[in-house]
C-alpha cells in the first residue's frame, strides 16, 4: 500500500515538472504590458534637399555616426512633363530606373556610419513647357542583409499588438 502511494505521489510530481514550464510559457507568451519603448532598428539616415551651384535639386543622403549599413534611393515625383524631363548628374555613383509615378534613382553601393551620398537632379524647364512645377523628393533606406536592398521589407519582421499594447 505504502508503495502504490509513493509511486502515486512521484507521478504526481512527474506530471507537475512537466506541466509548469507550459502553463509559464502561456503567461509570458499572451501578458499584455502597458507603456511605450523607443524601436531602434541600428539604422538612420539624415536626407538633406537644396539647390546646388547650378540652381539645380541637390540631394544628400547621410548615414548616422551609429547607424549600420543601409543601401539608399531617392524618389522623385512630379506631373510628366517634368519626369520626361529630368536627368541627374551622372557620377557612375546611382542607377536610374522608371516607376509607375517617379523616377527612381538608386545608389551603387551602401553607406557606412558617418558616410554620404549626392546626387544633383536637372530639370530642364525650357522642355516642359511649364510656367512652374513642382518636383517632389522622397528616400527610402533599408539594413544591409545580403548582397542586393530589399525593398519590399520582406527580411525585416517587426510584431505589433493589433489592440495597441493595451
Amino acid at each position: 500500500m505504502r508503495k502504490k502511494l509513493m509511486i502515486g505521489l512521484m507521478a504526481a510530481m512527474m506530471i507537475l515538472i512537466v506541466s509548469v514550464p507550459n502553463a509559464l510559457a502561456y503567461f509570458s507568451t499572451y501578458a499584455r504590458i502597458k507603456g511605450t519603448a523607443q524601436l531602434h532598428l541600428g539604422e538612420s539616415v539624415t536626407f538633406e534637399e537644396g539647390p546646388s551651384e547650378d540652381g539645380n535639386k541637390l540631394v544628400t543622403l547621410t548615414a548616422d555616426e551609429d547607424s549600420g549599413d543601409v543601401y539608399v534611393r531617392v524618389k522623385a515625383f512630379a506631373v510628366d512633363a517634368v519626369l520626361d524631363n529630368l536627368t541627374y548628374k551622372d557620377t557612375n555613383e546611382w542607377t536610374e530606373s522608371d516607376d509607375e509615378s517617379c523616377k527612381v534613382f538608386t545608389y551603387n553601393g551602401y553607406l557606412s556610419a558617418g558616410e554620404s551620398a549626392s546626387i544633383e537632379l536637372i530639370v530642364d524647364a525650357d522642355k516642359t513647357g511649364l510656367d512652374n512645377f513642382s518636383l517632389i523628393v522622397v528616400y527610402e533606406y533599408c539594413p544591409v542583409i545580403g548582397d542586393t536592398p530589399d525593398w519590399t521589407g520582406e527580411n525585416i519582421h517587426l510584431v505589433e499588438d493589433p489592440n495597441g499594447g493595451e
